[in-house]
């Protein structure tokens, strides 16, 4: 089983890896995202 990686391992790569680029895009987009478009309940209130 030698260079064999196990699935845990690769998931947890996996999701590190995502966790570092998803924090990532979201700092780079915090201030385009369309919060109105994900929820429409709040489009009645003004921003603040």
């Amino acid at each position: 089983m030698s260079g064999y990686i196990g699935r845990e391992d690769v998931i947890c790569m996996l999701l590190n890896a995502n966790k570092k680029y998803i924090d990532k895009a979201i700092d780079d987009s915090k201030y385009s995202i369309p919060v109105e478009f994900m929820t429409p309940e709040l489009e009645k209130e003004p921003e603040t």
